[in-house]
Order: C-alpha cells, then sequence, then structure tokens
C-alpha cells in the first residue's frame, strides 16, 4: 500500500511549490526550467548536505517494534524529494493502533478509513497525500482556534509560505536573474526590493471554506471536527499575503474572539474600471485586499495592505497613487495600512477607529474581558506564518 504523508507534514508539502518539488527530484532533467543538469546536480548536492531526512532510516525506531515497511515505503522512495518539505519524523498515516510503530523517520497517526476515502492525491511513486481538508482536520487537534483560521486562511487564500533552504533559494533568484522562474501550477515567487526570494508564493487556492465544512460534517466523532467546522465559518477566502490575513481577523473577527467585529469584507474581489480609472491604471481593473461594500449611502472601502514585498500577480506593477486615484474616481475610498500600523496596539487602535468611522459603525468598548480577548488574538496571530504551526 501507499505511504500517505498527513498532518504537519503534508501541510509543509502543500507550502512546497511545484517547481521546487521538480528541481530536486532526481528524476527531473529540467526540462523548460532553463536549468542545466550540472546545476541541478549541484543543487541536490548542497540540499542533500544541509538537510537531514534522507540519511534517516525507518527501522530506527523510538520505541516498540520496528515501523512496518509498507508503511514506510513510499516515503524510503522519495526522500530526495520530500526534504525539501519536510524534516524528520514524517508524519503519516496507518489503519491501525498496531501499526502506529514510531522511528526516527515516520510519526504515524491513526485515521478512520471511511474519512480518508477521497481524500488522498498522488504525490510520488507509492506515496500519496491527505487533502488540504484533511490535513487541517488533523491540525485542528493541536492548534488554537486563531491559528487555525490562519492555517484555514492560507490554504483558502492564494498565497504559500515556503521557507526555500538556502540551496533552492540561490537558484530560484539565479532563474528570476536570468531567463526567468517558470510558473508550475500557476506558482509564482515573492522578491524584495533587493531582488532576494522571499517565503511568499502566489498560487490558486488550494480548497474553499466550503470544502472544509462539508469535510468537518462527515468527522463526526473525530477529535478537532468543532473547531475546524468553526475555523471554516470565520476564514475569508482569497487572501493574498499573511499581512491580509493578519489584517482582516484583527479587524473582522467578533469582540469575544479579540477582533473589532467590522467583518463583511472580502479579499482581492476585482472592481473593473471604467472610462477615467481605466486611463489612470492603465488597465481594466483593480483587486482590493480587504473590500467593504457600502453602507448606508456611504461608498465602498478598500484596505490596502501595504508591504515592501514585491508580488508577481495581476495589477501589481501599479502605483499605489495610481491604484488610489483610479478606484477613488471610482467612488471607492482607499485606505493604505502598513505592518507596523498592525503591530503596534496604539496605532491599531488608531486604525481601527478610522475603519470604523468610514464604515459608519461603533467601536468596539474597550472593556477588559474585550482587551484581554485581543492581546491574545495579536499573540496567536501576528507571528511569522512559516511558525503558524509552532
Amino acid at each position: 500500500m501507499d505511504s500517505v504523508v498527513c498532518g504537519e507534514s503534508a501541510f509543509a508539502v502543500w507550502r512546497t511549490p511545484p517547481l521546487v518539488r521538480l528541481l530536486v527530484n532526481p528524476l527531473f532533467r529540467g526540462t523548460g526550467t532553463g536549468v542545466s543538469l550540472d546545476r541541478l546536480a549541484s543543487l541536490r548536492t548542497d540540499l542533500m548536505a544541509e538537510r537531514d531526512l534522507w540519511r534517516t532510516s525507518a527501522g530506527l525506531h523510538a520505541r516498540g517494534p520496528a515501523v512496518l515497511l509498507d508503511v514506510a515505503e513510499g516515503v524510503m522512495l522519495n526522500l530526495r524529494t520530500l526534504m525539501a518539505s519536510v524534516e524528520a519524523p514524517v508524519d503519516v498515516l496507518v489503519a491501525s493502533r498496531e501499526e502506529r510503530r514510531p522511528s526516527r523517520l515516520l510519526r504515524p497517526h491513526v485515521m478512520d478509513a471511511r474519512l480518508v476515502e477521497g481524500e488522498l492525491r498522488p504525490l510520488g511513486s507509492h506515496l500519496s497525500l491527505t487533502s488540504p481538508a484533511l490535513t487541517l482536520l488533523q491540525l485542528a487537534r493541536g492548534l488554537s482556534l486563531p491559528r487555525l483560521v490562519a492555517a484555514v486562511s492560507e490554504a483558502c487564500g492564494t498565497f504559500a509560505v515556503y521557507r526555500a533552504p538556502g540551496p533552492v533559494a540561490s537558484l530560484v533568484e539565479e532563474m528570476a536573474a536570468g531567463a526567468g522562474v517558470p510558473e508550475v501550477g500557476g506558482w509564482r515567487p515573492s522578491f524584495d526590493g533587493d531582488g532576494r526570494l522571499t517565503d511568499l508564493w502566489s498560487r490558486p487556492a488550494l480548497t474553499t471554506p466550503g470544502e472544509i465544512a462539508a469535510l468537518a460534517a462527515r468527522a463526526r466523532g473525530q477529535r478537532g471536527r468543532s473547531a475546524l467546522a468553526r475555523a471554516a465559518e470565520l476564514a475569508v477566502p482569497g487572501a493574498a499575503s499573511p499581512f491580509e490575513v493578519q489584517t482582516g481577523m484583527l479587524l473582522g473577527l467578533d469582540p469575544d474572539l479579540g477582533g473589532e467585529g467590522l467583518g463583511g469584507f472580502s479579499h482581492n474581489e476585482r472592481i473593473v474600471l471604467g472610462g477615467r480609472a481605466r486611463e489612470i491604471a492603465r488597465q481594466d481593473g483593480c483587486r482590493c485586499d480587504l473590500l467593504w461594500p457600502g453602507e448606508g449611502g456611504r461608498g465602498p472601502l478598500d484596505v490596502e495592505c501595504h508591504s515592501r514585498t514585491f508580488h508577481l500577480g495581476e495589477d501589481r506593477s501599479l502605483s499605489d497613487a495610481d491604484r488610489a486615484l483610479a478606484l477613488q474616481s471610482m467612488g471607492v475610498e482607499v485606505l493604505f495600512v502598513t505592518y507596523a500600523q498592525i503591530a503596534g496596539v496604539r496605532r491599531f487602535d488608531a486604525l481601527a477607529r478610522t475603519v470604523a468611522e468610514k464604515l459608519g459603525r461603533d467601536v468596539t468598548p474597550r472593556t477588559t474581558d474585550f482587551l484581554a480577548a485581543r492581546a491574545e488574538l495579536r499573540r496567536e496571530v501576528l507571528v511569522d506564518f512559516a511558525d503558524l504551526l509552532a
């Protein structure tokens, strides 16, 4: 039977760009990437020197009998590809408690076979991967609700956070400086102002809140089911970065969860431009990071999460000034927000009051209970998303 990667390891694989999995696969010859075989060989040698996963033996068990071979086989066959994504031990599914034998290579988990049916995706020779929704169900057992909402938001968003090993980052930067980075599966990297690869990649959404809610409904009796169903309700799909998720959660979640209760926005909704706005922007439309529709005779509000990260997405070459002017000519008010404005409590208070005022809503009363809930939410959400599961 196939080995099945699950849990935290599966989440790490889902975060790994398909291009990276290709480049490190020893069977890949570089077709369509412009990377020579010698350079690929150098990448793989350097990566093997940096990462220890490929050296790990399934037979070096942590306790009890050695792990079953059929549980380990798929992982063993694909170690050199997996090492760009995960560290040992690798989380895997097993059919029964009797097979739950940890080793230095594997960390086994038991799950109802009826729930697993239809939720596996091929990953390699004799190797499968749990679906995004099933992966999140396993994560729900150990994450706080805010962290789980953030993880669901990433899966339902158009971004992934992948901290590339040094050899991988160096090659992707070389590709960007040369013929360009090929788009594999709709994934595109982001770079900082100095041309260095960041942890942020854009990609199509992996799943939807509806798919996650449907799995949670099927998972009766499973630990984490209620938390996952709640997270699917709270997550706003379509975010293009962790910054957008963080801003949306702090502003949008209910006050009993520590948010400002200013929900009702959508992430990256596209506004079609016309007339003067199209002339200003020199394109047909703009996407708004957080967009509230007009309420009570007020026009729409667009909160833009201003970052130094360079995105390779649609309309990101448009300057902030042109974006604001084009949208304002369409009756959309634009508010630019920096990370410093959400990271500091006093500056965030001012931001929340400004957003509430522009929406014509009341600010959440600063009661003792609310301030305590907000402080906890901020501790859980204002983190490096690369360490979201830590």
